[in-house]
């Protein structure tokens, strides 16, 4: 398995508020993109290259973990979604990306994490936060 956790910093209660975690994607990009990522999202963990996803907080930085099966499945994210110029494009406005990016044995190494949880994709617990 493959976990990728990209930190924003989208500023405080980005997993409360809704409106966070969509407004700057709806406006810079447009409904179609957002609607094609949450498609593609959808249809990688229903393919079984997703297998975890989830969002989380500290102070101002918002966390995306996600769980892919290999890291093939991370590049074919990437490049379905044009994740380097949704990157090159949040730091032309101003927030900083960090990445954490390694193998892990298990699924339990993430949801054990200390912060805050919203799960986006997972059997059974879609949509919860924890």
């Amino acid at each position: 398995m493959y976990f990728v956790r990209t930190y924003l910093n989208y500023g405080s209660n980005y997993i409360d508020d809704d409106t966070k975690r969509t407004s700057i994607y709806l406006e810079h990009y447009g409904e179609d993109f957002w609607k094609n990522f949450s498609r593609t999202l959808q249809s990688m963990y229903d393919e079984g290259k997703i297998l975890f996803r989830a969002r989380r907080e500290t102070g101002d930085w918002a966390m995306s973990d996600t769980v892919f099966i290999n890291r093939d499945a991370y590049d074919e994210l990437n490049s379905r979604i044009d994740g380097t110029r949704v990157e090159n494009d949040l730091l032309e406005m101003g927030y900083t990306i960090k990445k954490e990016m390694k193998k892990i044995n298990s699924i339990d190494e993430v949801l054990n994490l200390p912060e805050k949880i919203y799960i986006q994709l997972a059997d059974g617990v879609s949509g919860r936060t924890l």
